[in-house]
C-alpha cells in the first residue's frame, strides 16, 4: 500500500504536468534517482500507472553528487560534468 501511495501521488503530479493546456502532454521517460528508485516493484508499478519507461542512472543519488561535483567545481577542483557520463 505505501509503494502504491508513493505512485498515485507521482502520477498526480504527472497528470497536471501532462494537462490538456501544457506543452507537455508526451513524456518520453521518467529519470529516477534516490533511495527508492532502487526498488524494481515500485518503479514497475510507476510504469504501470504512467504508461511512461522508467530509467534509472547507475548514480541513483543524482541531488548528492550534483551537490558534491558543484562544490568541487567551487573548491577549483577540474572533474567531469557530462550529465551523461553518470547514465548507463
Amino acid at each position: 500500500a505505501m509503494l502504491e501511495a508513493i505512485v498515485f501521488s507521482c502520477r498526480e503530479v504527472i497528470d497536471l504536468i501532462r494537462g490538456e493546456q501544457s506543452k507537455f502532454s508526451t513524456i518520453a521517460e521518467i529519470i529516477v534517482d534516490g533511495g527508492l528508485s532502487n526498488s524494481n516493484v515500485l518503479m514497475q508499478i510507476l510504469a504501470d500507472a504512467t504508461g511512461i519507461s522508467i530509467r534509472r542512472p547507475k548514480q541513483t543519488e543524482v541531488t548528492a553528487w550534483g551537490v558534491a561535483k558543484c562544490a568541487a567545481l567551487s573548491a577549483g577542483y577540474s572533474i567531469s560534468v557530462d550529465k551523461d557520463a553518470d547514465d548507463h
